[in-house]
């Protein structure tokens, strides 16, 4: 396997210009450092296995190549992420002593993907490395046809923080940095339809929780088909996830000068019960002082949350979805807000917060973009969980006995360079 990510990145590297090889591409990447402080209670799962006051670096680089001849194209991403600090110590002390939660890997793992591309720099219990292939694909579009197969990534789905229809690695809500979604190894097939509509399919195979063999009743295939009714956009949703049948729609439409969005999904349990999870949302943009403003609201609610949080063990298919990640909240009702407020041109402010309506705790998130230069983009801020012991942003067990686990505060600031 080294060699293989080896002779790649060598390929990378040597890989001729587009015009050389008479065909359209481009050869390129980025580097992400961001250093982190953050701040635990004392009762604290990090607290208690690391340090109250931990400092952790951070590093993102990704090397591509992709191209397009006639109705071929390709792609090839290669990437190292690594975290050093007290962070991996705390969370490897937490995994030997079973009280990590569930769903709490610090990096990208291929164990349950059809084919494992990543594989691990170090053994050091303050650092976790690894360098993998986040794309690896090769694709044909023809006028009304498009195919792709090989590592990539999909996203469906109209919510602006939670996500029920993205059934194929959804972002987290408090993420920050969504430039790249972690690609999976797929088929994907899109045709497009008249009037603007298209249908798309994927194939997703996954194998058994041991990481042996491709299961049918661990992989996913998805159908959905957007198309337009009434001046709206609509999309439909069946899919086969994981031994379960998923139903859903969703539909985007002006209203006034906003955006109503939005998306439920039904979920056919193996347990034979039925779950349901609904989005919404409503965004729009307005000047204020002379300056962009871009709002949003955002409501969801998860039939296969938790109405009181308690520990992971004592709800088994919820630490399945959290471990696989489909899902990474506990509660049923949240309620998210947002602004996006361009104090010039090249900086913005963007204040956010999610709140857990069941129990009150919630997620305070503020940071800011300053694009620097062309190639130089600055972003940093802080994150404040508020809550007290017992809620899921106050911090939950996740199993009975053990400390608890909860976001803490943070403050970081990223840099990136493009090339």
């Amino acid at each position: 396997m080294k060699r293989r990510l080896a002779a790649l990145l060598a390929l990378w590297l040597l890989a001729p210009g587009p015009a050389a090889r008479g065909a359209e591409g481009r050869i390129g990447g980025y580097l992400k450092l961001q250093p982190a402080q953050a701040r635990h209670r004392p009762d604290d799962l990090a607290a208690a296995f690391g340090d109250r006051y931990p400092t952790d670096l951070s590093g993102d680089l990704r090397l591509l190549a992709e191209a397009r001849s006639g109705p071929w194209e390709w792609a090839v991403h290669y990437e190292v992420l690594a975290l050093a600090g007290d962070t991996p110590a705390a969370a490897r002390a937490a995994a030997r002593a079973g009280s990590a939660p569930p769903g709490g890997a610090l990096l990208p793992e291929d164990e349950r993907r059809a084919v494992d591309l990543t594989r691990r720099l170090t053994g050091d219990d303050h650092v976790a490395a690894v360098h993998r292939l986040d794309r690896l694909y090769v694709g044909y579009a023809a006028e009304r046809l498009v195919l792709r197969l090989g590592r990539q990534a999909v996203t469906w789905g109209e919510g602006l923080v939670f996500h029920p229809m993205d059934l194929v690695n959804p972002f987290p809500p408090a993420a920050v940095d969504t430039e790249y979604k972690a690609g999976d190894d797929m088929a994907y097939a899109q045709w497009l339809l008249p009037g603007g509509a298209d249908l798309q399919a994927v194939i997703v195979p996954r194998r058994d929780p041991d990481g042996a063999d491709l299961e049918a009743g661990e992989s996913t295939l998805a159908l959905k088909f957007h198309g337009f009714l009434a001046g709206a956009g609509v999309d439909l949703l069946y899919a086969r996830r994981h031994g379960e049948d998923v139903a859903g729609a969703g539909w985007a439409v002006a209203l006034g000068g906003a955006v109503w969005r939005g998306a439920f999904t039904l979920t056919r349990l193996r347990r034979g019960t039925t779950a349901g999870a609904l989005v919404t949302n409503l965004d729009r943009s307005w000047t204020w002082l002379g300056r962009n403003v871009h709002g949003f609201a955002e409501y969801y609610r998860d039939g296969l949350g938790q109405v009181h949080v308690r520990p992971a063990t004592q709800d088994p298919a919820l630490a399945g979805r959290l471990e696989r990640g489909e899902t990474f909240t506990l509660g049923r009702d949240y309620l998210a807000a947002g602004l996006d407020v361009e104090a010039t041109p090249l900086f913005h402010l963007l204040p956010s917060a999610i709140w857990n309506l069941g129990d009150g705790s919630g997620l305070l998130l503020g940071w800011f973009r300053y694009d620097w230069r062309e190639d130089l983009v600055l972003t940093g801020g802080l994150t404040l969980a508020v809550g007290p012991g017992g809620t899921e942003f106050g911090g939950w067990r996740p199993r009975p006995g053990a400390p608890l686990a909860a976001p803490g505060q943070a403050a970081w600031l990223r840099a990136a360079w493009y090339f």
